[in-house]
């Protein structure tokens, strides 16, 4: 896993130039230097449109392509945030310990820790879930609130599921929604 993580680093395959070229660090703070998880996201789906994940994705024994894996998604907004995150002196945390159990991702800039949970879309239960489980987190690490980033096959469209933000448990949670089309690779 370590070698494949490795080969495919952006700072090993090449991809951290284009990315550079793409980072306007005025777009991606808001006042009090937090970083602006709005254009963050923004930012990053267009780069799951341009790059995909069907490197990341299985096929089953007859060859068909099966669901991507949620690791595959937090490897790559990992990749994508680690530009931002060289040129600030920041940091990322692949599944720390909180609480009971491991969040996906802690982000540290300027000593300011956010939170982010990754899920694909499965149903509305387990949508709903994922929001109280990152709240949670959240508590367990004294955090105001945390990012919900959630891969929704384009099949659920009916569902209408938007970018939103609420609050569970005093922890202001902010989703965003990243729609994919799994015949055709997003």
């Amino acid at each position: 896993r370590k070698a494949v993580y490795d080969a495919f680093y952006p700072y090993f395959n090449g991809e951290s130039n284009e990315l550079m070229r793409e980072i306007n660090l005025g777009h991606y703070f808001l006042e009090g230097d937090s970083l602006n998880f709005d254009k963050l996201v923004e930012g990053f789906r267009k780069y799951v449109r341009r790059r995909g994940f069907r490197y990341f994705r299985e096929k089953d024994e007859e060859g068909n392509w099966k669901s991507i894996k949620e690791a595959a998604i937090v490897y790559s907004f990992e990749s994508f945030i680690q530009i931002l995150l060289s040129l600030l002196d920041g940091k990322s945390y692949l599944e720390p310990h909180s609480g009971l159990e491991n969040s996906d991702l802690v982000i540290n800039v300027a000593g300011v820790e956010t939170v982010v949970d990754f899920k694909i879309f499965r149903d509305q239960l387990r949508y709903k879930k994922g929001k109280k489980q990152l709240a949670c987190y959240c508590k367990s690490l004294s955090l105001p609130g945390g990012i919900y980033l959630v891969f929704v096959p384009t099949h659920y469209k009916e569902l209408e599921l938007a970018d939103g933000v609420e609050t569970i448990d005093e922890v202001v949670i902010r989703s965003y929604i990243v729609w994919y089309d799994e015949k055709k690779d997003f």
